[in-house]
């Protein structure tokens, strides 16, 4: 079985043909980059500095008082989540979960997700991670922050009931789908499918 995730189902709305060589046949794999590496060092300090207590870095620096609000508020880090087909919440690397990710921050109904591009917040991202928080507490009241590290902006989404539902949607989308054309994009120059006529374009 397919295990979904938001990283997966994003691919897949920017590109099938990536999608399917990344997920299903897994033909390639996702190569690293200075944006990738600058991204992941961003996020271990800012994860340390919010469990840990750890000062962040100077470039960062901006983003202290946030990080120590967080810890006292008994903010976890790095949290995964999982839920089953039928939405129930399973254990991460359980054989039957169906969607999975991994939530920057989380204080219980604010989520939080440290960013270091550019300011694009995306409603599938809050809806992804709404939806395993709700697995659990299906009632739960969410607030999603989208925290941009470079821009200094932090942009909040709310979303309603229907969050789940349009999850599950969109994932028999990507199961339906019988063929997997490329979508060309500005992105084509970088990506690790080579053998497409975009690539390098």
């Amino acid at each position: 079985m397919t295990v979904h995730s938001y990283s997966a189902l994003k691919c897949f709305s920017t590109c099938p043909r990536q999608y399917e060589a990344l997920y299903l046949t897994k033909s390639v794999k996702r190569t690293s980059s200075p944006a990738l590496e600058k991204g992941i060092a961003w996020h271990e300090a800012l994860e340390k500095a919010v469990r840990d207590n750890t000062p962040l870095p100077s470039h960062l620096s901006k983003w202290q008082p946030l990080a120590n609000t967080l810890r006292k508020a008994g903010a976890q880090v790095e949290v995964k989540l999982a839920m089953d087909r039928e939405g129930n919440p399973c254990g991460f690397w359980d054989k039957h979960a169906w969607l999975r990710g991994a939530i920057d921050v989380d204080t219980g109904q604010l989520l939080l997700d440290w960013k270091t591009g550019k300011v694009y917040p995306d409603p599938l991202q809050a809806d992804v991670y709404t939806a395993l928080k709700r697995a659990s507490l299906p009632k739960l009241k969410v607030d999603f922050h989208f925290v941009y590290l470079e821009h200094h902006k932090v942009v909040t989404m709310k979303p309603n009931q229907d969050a789940t539902d349009r999850v599950v949607q969109y994932i028999a989308r990507v199961e339906q789908a019988e063929t997997y054309p490329p979508r060309p994009c500005f992105a084509c120059r970088w990506c690790p499918v080579t053998q497409c006529e975009y690539n390098g374009g």
